[in-house]
């Protein structure tokens, strides 16, 4: 209901946490293969959303001009203010769900990097 406060339950943090740990493992290996797939953050789209996008396009071989992309974007961004419902994106920070996830979580989803022992994970969690 609108205006209800969401807290994930500890146990929603662990399966989460598994979900990413595997999801990231995965990707890194098939990336090291040379897998044809591009990395982007959130952080990456957040600080740049036209920049990702160019990035998104190019690397599946389609040139669209920086304004063109530019433009879409201004559209977007005036459709949103005319009506916040019209256009969902999500609105978070970066590092927001480590942040609100308890060490001993933390701690948890972490054991299961020795899954993986050939992959960083520093790209998604900076403590690993």
């Amino acid at each position: 209901s609108p205006g209800r406060c969401f807290m994930p339950s500890s146990q929603t943090h662990s399966a989460t946490g598994s979900y990413y740990v595997e999801m990231h493992g995965s990707w890194d290996r098939v990336i090291r293969n040379g897998g044809p797939v591009l990395r982007l953050h959130y952080r990456d789209n957040i600080g740049d959303w036209v920049g990702a996008a160019e990035a998104i396009f190019a690397h599946v071989g389609r040139a669209i001009p920086r304004e063109r992309i530019f433009a879409a974007y201004e559209t977007v961004e005036r459709m949103r203010s005319e009506n916040p419902f019209s256009v969902r994106f999500r609105k978070g920070l970066v590092g927001e769900g480590e942040a609100s996830m308890p060490e001993h979580l933390k701690d948890r989803i972490r054991s299961l990097y020795k899954l993986y022992p050939d992959v960083d994970f520093t790209p998604i969690d900076p403590g690993a």
